[in-house]
């Protein structure tokens, strides 16, 4: 059972369970109450439900395997569900949502000598983009009714409210043309978070430790202006080809941390990133918190298991900008991370700030 921490991810795991029996078996992994979860790389074999979605509020799945489940992911109740790249494969339903009202997103996924794609009895929103099967059960059932009969592919349907659509709740089939740079080959490209494991330890470099930063002096606890210490650190590590690993902490930048072309940066246990100060103050002329690269840079910049937020009201603030290009899908990018307004501790100037509703406040820039 899973039902907490933040932008927590379940990453190259193989759950085997017995078979089911007469609607009784096992559950590979059971979300509860919580949010914000992602799964990647996830092989699920057999059992009642591969994937059992009981309350969650929101969460991603990339590349999940569902292998003889007897429901590939049982949806009965949450919010927001995004399931990128996905197979079922010899399942007796592939989705089944039995309670809630979700959006549910099934993007890229194959369905292999399985039952029905996805299947419903309530009033969900959902949507199937790039769909291929191989057999000839129906691709959705809704309330009893099959609305999508069997197909080998299905390039775009949605169900839900639509604008221009009377009455406004109901389904659409449709057909989207994907831009090639955006989706090479056809699919949105999926590329798993880097563990580094075949690295040596001498290709780290902790930003706290002098004898490994230049002899720098970085504290990670609030409590001073760390952004030129660390933009100097970074810069060290991209030109030694090494890894950047910020210890747990927080990590206060009076003015933009710039993340060079060239960088692997990996946080412990979301080590936190926080604007601060006057610098972020004009919303007139937003500025960074954290900047990727450079216009007209190519190359790396990946970076994982961090929190970048404020510390202040900052309405000049852009918390995250990535002004840079790779040569290939992943090679820059984001993984395991939060993008957020407050909320730690620390912060505060912020809550103290915004307690009047009829004075608004701008705790980042919003354009």
């Amino acid at each position: 059972w899973w039902g907490v921490a933040q932008a927590a991810h379940l990453q190259n795991v193989r759950i085997t369970m017995s078979s089911s029996s007469g609607g009784n078996g096992h559950t590979g992994i059971r979300m509860g109450r919580g949010s914000t979860l992602g799964l990647a790389d996830v092989r699920v074999e057999r059992g009642q439900n591969g994937i059992w979605i009981d309350g969650h509020q929101q969460a991603s799945f990339h590349n999940i395997y569902f292998f003889q489940n007897t429901i590939g992911m049982l949806i009965s109740g949450g919010n927001t569900f995004s399931i990128f790249s996905s197979t079922f494969d010899t399942c007796g339903t592939g989705i089944s949502n039995t309670g809630g009202s979700p959006w549910i997103a099934l993007i890229d996924a194959k369905s292999i000598n399985s039952g029905v794609t996805f299947t419903t009895n309530q009033f969900p929103s959902f949507m199937i983009e790039n769909l291929t099967k191989d057999n000839g059960t129906p691709v959705v059932v809704v309330r009893g009714s099959t609305l999508v009969g069997a197909s080998s592919h299905v390039n775009t349907y949605s169900y839900g409210n639509t604008v221009g659509r009377n009455p406004t709740y109901g389904d659409v089939t449709s057909s989207n043309t994907r831009p090639g740079a955006l989706a090479p080959g056809g699919r949105y490209p999926y590329v798993a978070p880097p563990t580094y494991g075949d690295l040596p330890i001498s290709s780290f470099l902790n930003v706290k430790d002098p004898a490994q930063n230049g002899n720098r002096q970085v504290k990670g606890d609030n409590t001073i202006d760390e952004a030129a210490q660390l933009n100097a650190i970074l810069e060290l590590a991209a030109s030694q080809n090494k890894v950047a690993y910020f210890p747990f902490g927080k990590y206060r930048v009076d003015s933009t941390l710039f993340i060079p072309k060239g960088s692997r940066i990996v946080g412990e246990a979301w080590a936190t990133i926080t604007g601060n100060g006057n610098f972020f103050k004009n919303e007139n002329s937003p500025q960074p918190v954290v900047s990727v690269g450079r216009a007209g840079d190519v190359g790396i910049a990946q970076i994982q298991d961090v929190r970048i937020t404020v510390n202040d009201v900052l309405p000049g603030a852009i918390l995250l900008q990535f002004n840079m290009a790779g040569n290939n899908p992943g090679d820059v990018a984001i993984w395991n991370s939060l993008v957020t307004v407050g909320g730690t501790r620390g912060a505060s100037a912020l809550a103290n700030a915004c307690t009047n509703n009829s004075n608004e406040c701008k705790g980042a820039f919003i354009g």
